[in-house]
């Protein structure tokens, strides 16, 4: 069990998947600049839609790794499991 935890510890998200999100952005903002409108409009339009898939495809690549980096999974909860469990502590 502990070298399944380990091993998902190392693993992210597919190469696939990351191409899947990069041509669906890519495929939305081409699709932005089909819209008939003044082009003042359709650069503010194009600028915040691609200011929010910017973001998401950042917030995919900080929780790519759960178990590493700022935005990760603290180990309190496994730890308070260990003692439980392992050690036979009650918390009360």
């Amino acid at each position: 069990m502990r070298r399944a935890r380990l091993g998902a510890a190392q693993v992210g998200i597919p190469e696939v998947l990351w191409w899947v999100v990069a041509i669906g952005a890519m495929l939305n903002i081409l699709l932005i600049w089909l819209f008939d409108m003044e082009l003042r409009l359709q650069i503010i339009l194009g600028a915040v839609f691609s200011c929010f898939i910017a973001l998401v495809i950042l917030l995919i690549a900080e929780m790519d790794y759960p178990f590493r980096g700022e935005l990760s999974i603290s180990p309190g909860p496994l730890r308070a499991v260990y003692t439980n469990s392992m050690l036979g502590q009650n918390p009360t």
